[in-house]
């Protein structure tokens, strides 16, 4: 199914992600954005986006494509425990400040 046609719900995506692997699990931010935790990446979704399904880990730059790909991103990697998954830790900085700061900088 092409992107773009894609229409989500936020319980097909999150029923979705739980049947992908026992350790994902979904948050739902705002209407308009949700995210993908307990994996090798947190993976943020914007399901109903102009584009299409648009996703963005680790700091990269947000791309189009399907649920399956931010699920395949977010996986955690074979063989590792679940106990071993890296937890969340909240971030003190705002990190959009920072980086306009450095922006700013140079």
């Amino acid at each position: 199914m092409n992107s773009r046609q894609w229409r989500s719900r936020w319980d097909d995506f999150a029923t979705a992600v739980r049947e992908a692997d026992a350790r994902l699990s979904s948050r739902r931010c705002s209407e308009h954005h949700w995210q993908i935790t307990g994996g090798r990446h947190l993976v943020n979704c914007w399901p109903n986006a102009r584009r299409g399904f648009v996703y963005q880990a680790a700091g990269e730059k947000s791309r189009v494509g399907s649920l399956a790909d931010a699920i395949r991103l977010a996986m955690p990697e074979r063989g590792t425990p679940p106990w071993t998954v890296p937890v969340e830790v909240p971030v003190e900085a705002p990190v959009g400040l920072i980086r306009r700061f450095w922006r700013w900088m140079w």
